[in-house]
């Protein structure tokens, strides 16, 4: 794909939202670690489900951010962390709070945007799911 400058206040706007995005892509990968070394079925069923939840979420936002700006997903963050790939309940728990966190303010500062507050609305109630079971029924 051909990156695009005719609408660079449009990518700026977007500029956190495709940081998260990028963020939620790359750091599914750690998710998959945590499913391949979870220490139980459930553990690893549901990590399973959410490292491809989150590709599927991150690929979807980033989509829909290019069909807005007409332009290539340029992350400005480059400092992205695969450490802590030892599956921990409490680590993971911390993990998806803060990324329920994260896609919360983004609806706020993209509220003119139904397509990614959609996105991101399902996003939050998918992970409060993940986070819930954590906590609730994993044992």
């Amino acid at each position: 794909t051909e990156e695009s400058d005719d609408n660079p206040e449009s990518v700026s706007e977007y500029s956190s939202t495709t940081n998260f995005g990028v963020s939620l892509l790359i750091l599914a990968q750690k998710v998959h670690l945590w499913h391949l070394n979870a220490n139980t079925s459930f553990a690893h069923e549901l990590m399973g489900d959410a490292y491809t939840y989150m590709e599927k979420a991150a690929d979807s936002l980033l989509e829909t951010i290019m069909s807005d700006t007409g332009s290539a997903i340029n992350p400005t963050n480059d400092d992205f962390d695969l450490s802590g790939v030892e599956y921990d309940r409490d680590n993971v728990v911390s993990f998806f709070e803060g990324i329920v966190q994260q896609a919360e303010a983004l609806i706020e500062s993209n509220e003119d945007n139904s397509a990614i507050v959609n996105i991101l609305s399902e996003l939050v109630e998918q992970f409060k799911t993940y986070i819930y079971k954590l906590k609730r029924l994993e044992d």
